[in-house]
C-alpha cells in the first residue's frame, strides 16, 4: 500500500467494492452530497426560531439559551449554537 501511495482505508474500501461489484466497483464515483450531522430539521428550526417572536424582550443570548433548553426538552440532543445565532 505504501508503495502505491494509498492509505490503508482507501485500499480496503476499494477491495470491498471490488468483491461486491467486480471491476465496476473500481470506477471513480462522484462524492455523495454531505449531510451535516447536527443540522436541524425544518420543523425543529421553526419551533426554536418562534421563541423570540413570543418573547421579544429577551436578549439574543437569552433567547438562544431558552431555545436550546426547549429543543432539548423536545428530544433534540445537540444543537449547534452557531446555527441558532445565525438565524437571529
Amino acid at each position: 500500500m505504501a508503495e502505491l501511495g494509498l492509505a490503508p482505508s482507501t485500499y480496503y474500501r476499494w477491495q470491498r467494492r471490488h468483491r461486491r461489484e467486480g471491476e465496476a466497483g473500481l470506477v471513480d464515483r462522484r462524492p455523495r452530497p454531505g449531510t451535516i450531522w447536527n443540522r436541524l430539521r425544518p420543523e425543529e428550526q421553526k419551533t426554536i426560531l418562534n421563541v423570540p417572536l413570543r418573547e421579544p424582550l429577551r436578549s439574543g443570548s437569552a433567547n438562544a439559551g431558552q431555545r436550546l433548553k426547549k429543543a432539548q426538552r423536545q428530544g433534540i440532543v445537540f444543537v449547534d449554537e452557531s446555527e441558532l445565532m445565525a438565524d437571529m
